[in-house]
């Protein structure tokens, strides 16, 4: 993605399943030069069918303590259009 600067972004997508530490890292990302958290999900279930529609993220950030799915099963699926670099936070 082309920032106004027309400098590439790297975009970011997060799964976190407490809203209030979602919007935090969320804003935290945002306020890097060059990144974007285009997307905040809260399960992982949810970031794997939005995989199915959009394009992937360059940066996939998973919280592993989530309810039903976590983000250490996630990880390990194989899914077209993964993120080319992937954090477990």
């Amino acid at each position: 993605m082309k920032s106004g600067s027309g400098r590439t972004q790297t975009v970011v997508w997060l799964v976190e399943d407490h809203e209030d530490c979602r919007r935090m890292v969320a804003r935290a990302v945002n306020r890097v030069e060059h990144l974007v958290c285009a997307h905040a999900f809260g399960r992982c279930e949810d970031v794997l069918a939005a995989l199915e529609r959009e394009p992937a993220p360059d940066v996939l950030l998973l919280d592993v303590g989530l309810p039903g799915m976590n983000g250490s099963r996630a990880r390990g699926g194989s899914r077209p259009g993964r993120p080319r670099r992937r954090s477990s936070c």
